[in-house]
């Protein structure tokens, strides 16, 4: 894995336990409304789970990953009337979660053919 999956991928995790934890302690505020709370944590326990699934899955966990963070941002959206700091934090923190999901996902790790070392010319 490149530096930048693993930065996507500890991100998720880290944005994972921050939309639960901004959850549990908006459940009292003004995050979280009525049944959005639990869905929102449902969707950060998700959300750190597929990120840790992406260190040692496939590249496209990534995508799963960025869908999560997609729907973090529309449950946070549908269940605020006002925006708190620690609400405009976890949108900051899923939407580049979700670029940088984006950009692991896409981002070829592989050499090509053509600029492999084996393929050298042979000088004899």
């Amino acid at each position: 894995m490149d530096s930048v999956g693993k930065i996507a991928a500890w991100l998720g995790v880290v944005t994972g336990a921050w939309i639960v934890l901004g959850a549990y302690l908006g459940q009292g505020g003004t995050m979280v409304v009525s049944h959005w709370g639990s869905l929102t944590q449902v969707l950060g326990v998700i959300l750190a789970v597929a990120s840790i699934l992406s260190m040692v899955g496939p590249r496209k966990v990534f995508y799963f990953s960025a869908l999560v963070s997609v729907l973090v941002v529309a449950s946070i959206g549908v269940a605020l009337s006002g925006l708190d700091t620690t609400a405009i934090l976890t949108v900051g923190l899923a939407l580049v979660n979700l670029v940088l999901d984006i950009v692991a996902a896409r981002r070829e790790t592989r050499v090509s053919e053509q600029s492999h070392p084996m393929n050298l010319p042979v000088f004899g």
